[in-house]
C-alpha cells in the first residue's frame, strides 16, 4: 500500500515540475518576442526595386542598423552615402533618400526610430 502512495505522489510531484518548467520558458518566449521588432528593408535605384529583406531588431532601434544588418553601408554624420556597394553621385545630384511607411524623412537614418512592421525604403534617386 506504501508502495502505491509513493509511486502515485512521484507522479504527481513529476506533473508539476514539468508543467512548471514549461509555462516560464514560454513566458520567457513571450517577453523575448515582444523585445524585437520586424521591419522590412527595399532598396531602389531610380525607383526600380534591386532589393528587399525582412530584418529583426531590438524595439527604439533606428533606421540605419537595421539596414547595417541587412546590408554593407557607409554613411557620414549619420547621412547613408553607400549601400550595397551603390554610392550616391552628388556631382549627378544623386542621393541615398528613404521613406518609413510612404513618407519622406528629413533627418538621419541614425536618428530615425522604428516601430514594428514599419516599411522603410532606400532610392538612389536625383535630389529635387
Amino acid at each position: 500500500m506504501f508502495k502505491k502512495i509513493f509511486k502515485f505522489l512521484l507522479v504527481i510531484f513529476s506533473v508539476g515540475v514539468i508543467s512548471g518548467c514549461s509555462n516560464s520558458s514560454a513566458a520567457t518566449q513571450t517577453k523575448s518576442s515582444t523585445n524585437k521588432i520586424t521591419v522590412v528593408y527595399q532598396l531602389k535605384n531610380n525607383k526600380k526595386t534591386f532589393a528587399t529583406k525582412k530584418v529583426k531588431l531590438a524595439k527604439h532601434s533606428t533606421v540605419l542598423k537595421g539596414l547595417k544588418k541587412a546590408w554593407p553601408v557607409q554613411q557620414k554624420k549619420g547621412f547613408v552615402t553607400q549601400i550595397d556597394h551603390r554610392s550616391q553621385k552628388p556631382k549627378q545630384s544623386k542621393y541615398w533618400l528613404y521613406t518609413v511607411n510612404g513618407k519622406q524623412v528629413n533627418k538621419g537614418a541614425a536618428s530615425q526610430k522604428l516601430t514594428n512592421h514599419d516599411k522603410v525604403v532606400f532610392d538612389l534617386q536625383v535630389a529635387k
